[in-house]
């Protein structure tokens, strides 16, 4: 009894923590701009929202969400009402600078980085490569909107996605071409190969290791961390698309082969890791003919 009991406190604890700064402004906002009353049934409808996002997550003890969310909630409406000399502008400014912060970076991934799709790969023409990013764009709007905030599962995601869009072509050019379409599909932006080290197809082949294909990603385009105000700053999500070399690839819990193209999804953190310089061209980098057969998958 006594550790259930610790374990409620820790997650309303915790999710108050989470909750305080952007309940806060929601119940205050609500109040200022639809009246005390309105503000209060506002705030119990998006706290109960959010419990049942997070229990939809399968958040650790999200059945118990509800009362930190309207708390935090409650106490911006009882702010509003201890302050109802302010300006009734006031919060719609307030929301509409949240609003900016939130909306602008990813409003700018529709529209930024477009040269990256004026890719050719060796043989595969950029009208073979805009197939694969119209297909990649298909396969996402069929699935589930929002990614899961485990990086594992994303990065399972992506690599289901990747598998349907291949469909089993074997070619390197094709198979770097259709990852680079499909995370393309959702806004990232390539930064580079293998660190921009020189030759990565000619150094991988000769001394092992992967070639490993560097992007950026704002963390929306995923619909993760929506609920989260400190995410408005701490938003790139680090992606990179592993290419298997030709010589002793990986054996592990999940087996590849030559050829293979796995992706590992990294979200933003506190302790984010240093930026990777962005390479001179936009695309991806392929192997030489001489060496194409060697990164391209068997046949089976």
């Amino acid at each position: 009894m006594t550790g259930a009991v610790i374990f409620i406190a820790l997650v309303w604890g915790v999710v108050f923590l989470f909750a305080a700064i952007p309940g806060v402004i929601i119940g205050w906002v609500a109040s200022a701009m639809l009246g005390y009353r309105r503000g209060i049934v506002v705030s119990a409808v998006i706290s109960i929202g959010a419990t049942i996002f997070a229990i939809q997550k399968g958040l650790p003890g999200s059945y118990l969400y509800l009362p930190p969310f309207l708390v935090a909630a409650l106490l911006g409406v009882w702010i509003s009402r201890q302050t109802l000399r302010v300006r009734k502008w006031l919060p719609l400014a307030i929301m509409l600078v949240l609003a900016a912060a939130y909306g602008g970076p990813l409003l700018l991934t529709y529209i930024t980085n477009s040269e990256q799709d004026e890719c050719s790969f060796g043989p595969v023409s950029n009208v073979q490569y805009r197939d694969y990013l119209g297909r990649a764009q298909e396969l996402s709007s069929e699935m589930p909107s929002s990614f899961s905030s485990n990086h594992m599962e994303a990065t399972a995601r992506f690599n289901e996605l990747f598998e349907r869009l291949i469909d089993g072509d074997r070619s390197v050019y094709q198979r770097v071409a259709a990852s680079h379409a499909l995370l393309r599909s959702f806004g990232a932006q390539y930064r580079n190969t293998n660190g921009m080290r020189p030759d990565p197809y000619e150094t991988v082949a000769r001394k092992g290791g992967l070639v490993d294909f560097r992007y950026y990603l704002d963390t929306r385009r995923l619909g993760v961390g929506l609920l989260n105000l400190l995410l408005v700053f701490w938003r790139t999500t680090y992606i990179s698309s592993n290419l298997t070399e030709p010589g002793e690839f990986y054996r592990g819990p999940v087996p590849t082969v030559v050829g293979d193209i796995r992706f590992n999804v990294n979200y933003p953190a506190f302790d984010t890791r240093p930026p990777d310089d962005r390479a001179p061209e936009n695309c991806p980098l392929v192997p030489s003919q001489a060496l194409s057969e060697s990164f391209s998958r068997p046949a089976s």
